[in-house]
């Protein structure tokens, strides 16, 4: 599952996106909690560049394996050194997409493990379940957060009732057991025929 993708387009408005014809997994997360690290390890090498400077993503970028199905990346919220009517175009873009992408199969929301699930993240799961969209969280930076604090945030995250992964770029740790959860809870049915 991590072997074959490209880079298909970016784009910003709804008609330049790619044809409805694949499923699609979309990754959201907070500007710097390690979108583009995730997406390059579930895709199996580097096509997303990671930026030192958050809030560099300003397109919704397709990615494409082999006809089978597309990640989609989106701008990171929460980072303010954008301009505000560029910031809004974003969400007018990302809240498209989301409310009308009929090949959407699911939400990965990525949290910073360091972070406590806030009041953004809960705004929006509780879009993504009115649009009746699936989520599932990964906590990134894994590795940055001492061995005695991991048992707290089991607890804390189990509270919310969704699949969550603690994952790690370094180790690579939980990215295989989220591959095999995208694999046979979202696109598993899509193999069998088209959309």
């Amino acid at each position: 599952m991590s072997q074959g993708f490209r880079y298909l387009k970016s784009a910003h408005e709804m008609e330049d996106f790619p044809p409805e014809d694949l499923p699609e997994v979309v990754v959201l997360g907070r500007s710097n909690c390690g979108k583009s690290t995730l997406l390059n390890l579930l895709m199996g090498h580097k096509l997303v560049n990671v930026s030192s400077t958050p809030g560099k993503t300003t397109l919704l970028s397709f990615f494409e394996k082999k006809s089978e199905f597309r990640y989609v990346d989106v701008p990171g919220y929460g980072f303010a050194a954008r301009a505000r009517p560029m910031v809004a175009s974003w969400k007018k873009s990302i809240e498209a997409y989301l409310t009308v992408r009929r090949n959407l199969k699911g939400a990965i929301l990525l949290v910073d493990i360091r972070r406590p699930w806030t009041e953004d993240e809960q705004k929006l799961a509780d879009f993504l379940d009115a649009y009746d969209v699936p989520w599932i969280v990964a906590l990134t930076k894994k590795d940055q957060l001492p061995k005695s604090q991991l048992f707290n945030k089991t607890k804390e995250f189990a509270v919310l009732g969704r699949p969550f992964w603690m994952v790690s770029s370094h180790k690579r740790d939980g990215i295989k057991e989220l591959q095999e959860f995208i694999e046979c809870s979202w696109l598993k049915s899509e193999k069998h025929g088209k959309l």
